[in-house]
Order: structure tokens, then C-alpha cells, then sequence
């Protein structure tokens, strides 16, 4: 059985996926299973922005996995407080604290939290289609759906 057999059969079919299967990665190129070579557009959520294993990110992450892979952020460890600090330095001259989290939906909620907290009001304004057609569980997205009163898409 293949892969693709192999992922049909065991996870949850929740979004459609490429039939294609990555096997590696480096600098802007992603490699399938036959070898052949793609340009990378994709930068997975985010995360691969700066290329596959560039040598000075591979450095690092091996330095800080031989010390400690993750920790909750319930905990402080000195990595989470480097990088907040690095992150309000780019951003000054205004004061700011750094969130941390641990999904899109998660940073969603927290800045529809922060905003209304901070701004005393309690509603929002949302553009038809302006979001990403994931779910809609969270308090938060739930909340910007189009109102029924001027259509849904």
C-alpha cells in the first residue's frame, strides 16, 4: 500500500489534499518521492519562510533540542524570554508585550479578546470571505460570520 493509500485509510479526510508526496527540502525546493524538484511557493504556514534547513536555523535547533525540545509557556524558559525581548526591540520605540501561541485560530481568538478589551467594545466588523474557510468552533470566528440579515457566501 502506498502513502497516499496508507493517509486515506488513517487520518481524518477534514481538507483535500496535493496527491503528491514530499520526501525532502532545502533552500526554496521540496523534492517528491520520484526526485523531482519544485520551487517551494508553499513556506508552511509560515514556519518554512527562510527556506528548508538553512544551516544556520538547523544550527540552532540542534544546539537548543540537546537542551530542551519544548516546554509549555506555563513555565519560563529562557528561549521564550530572548525571543519576546528581540521581538518588542524590532518593534520599538513603542512599548509592546509579546503573545505567544500555539495556532491561527488561537492568535484569532486572543486579538478579538485584546480588542475588545482594550477598546471596551463588543463588536466587530468582518468582510464576507475575508477569512480563512477553516471552522467556525471558536468563540471568535463564530462571531465574524456574515450576519444572515445581508447573506452568507
Amino acid at each position: 500500500m502506498n502513502l497516499i493509500s496508507s493517509a486515506q485509510q488513517s487520518l481524518v479526510q477534514t481538507y483535500k489534499r496535493v496527491p503528491m508526496e514530499i520526501v525532502k527540502g532545502q533552500g526554496s525546493f521540496v523534492w517528491d518521492k520520484y526526485g523531482k524538484k519544485y520551487l517551494d511557493f508553499y513556506g508552511g504556514h509560515a514556519v518554512a519562510l527562510v527556506g528548508h534547513c538553512p544551516p544556520t536555523v538547523v544550527k540552532a535547533i540542534q544546539k537548543q533540542i540537546e537542551k530542551l525540545l519544548f516546554y509549555s509557556n506555563v513555565f519560563y524558559t529562557a528561549p521564550a524570554i530572548t525571543l519576546a525581548q528581540k521581538l518588542i526591540h524590532t518593534l520599538s520605540p513603542e512599548k509592546y508585550k509579546v503573545y505567544f501561541t500555539n495556532s491561527g485560530s488561537e492568535a484569532n481568538e486572543t486579538a478579538i479578546k485584546m480588542a475588545r478589551k482594550y477598546t471596551q467594545k463588543k463588536h466587530l466588523i468582518s468582510f464576507k470571505n475575508s477569512r480563512q474557510k477553516v471552522n467556525h468552533r471558536q468563540y471568535g470566528r463564530r462571531d465574524l460570520r456574515a450576519h444572515p440579515k445581508f447573506g452568507r457566501r
